[in-house]
């Protein structure tokens, strides 16, 4: 066996969970702070962020027995493909997505989720 559970305690899952969240923080402020202090550049340090979101999403499936955060690999996926793009895509002949359009898509990202959020109704959770 190589000692990973397929079904991991309920306990278990709750605590490990609990400490996914700060550990992925510690890891994005450690790979932030690299990339700025060895001047990686803007498409990197994306291309960074989204490879940790994409991997808590997949600690969460593989090792804690959770399910995705839809909107964690959404955003994961999203960063790798604009920093892919940016990094990668002047050398294959792509045309570079203009500066304007990224921070109104996360504007226009952050109203719909404050909307979504705002007008929900769900029944208010036992464990809270």
């Amino acid at each position: 066996m190589n000692g990973l559970q397929a079904n991991p305690p309920a306990q278990l899952t709750h605590a490990s969970s609990d400490n996914l969240a700060p550990f992925a923080w510690g890891i994005f402020f450690i790979w932030t702070g690299a990339a700025f202090l060895t001047d990686l550049g803007w498409p990197v340090g994306v291309l960074g962020v989204g490879a940790i979101a994409v991997g808590v999403q997949a600690v969460r499936v593989v090792y804690l027995g959770l399910r995705v955060e839809v909107f964690g690999l959404a955003v994961g996926i999203a960063m790798l493909a604009w920093g892919a793009w940016h990094a990668f895509g002047p050398r294959f002949g792509l045309v570079r997505i203009p500066g304007g359009l990224l921070p109104i898509a996360f504007i226009a990202l952050g109203v719909a989720l404050v909307l979504r959020a705002l007008l929900r109704r769900d029944a208010p959770r036992e464990d809270a």
